[in-house]
């Protein structure tokens, strides 16, 4: 709910000459769990297909899981054996 919240806000103060495109689901695994919300999409002046949640909270367009949870998995990895 916070997430949708925020792209609220993002949206009202969105900059005139972006065109919006909709809305699209999102999912992203957490350490809490996974969370579904939904975020707008834009077109900027460029031509470039924005959204502008995932920038802010800094994930790339197609990821899944969260930094922190890549960071687990990368220690779990490092920690145990190959055999």
């Amino acid at each position: 709910m916070i997430f949708e919240m925020l792209d609220t806000k993002i949206q009202q103060q969105r900059p005139k000459t972006w065109q919006s495109l909709g809305t699209a689901q999102r999912s992203l695994l957490t350490e809490c769990g996974a969370i579904h919300f939904k975020r707008h999409i834009y077109w900027d002046e460029r031509g470039r297909r924005l959204t502008p949640l995932d920038l802010l909270l800094d994930n790339s367009p197609y990821v899944r899981n969260s930094k922190k949870v890549e960071a687990m998995g990368a220690c779990l990895a490092a920690e145990s054996s190959y055999r």
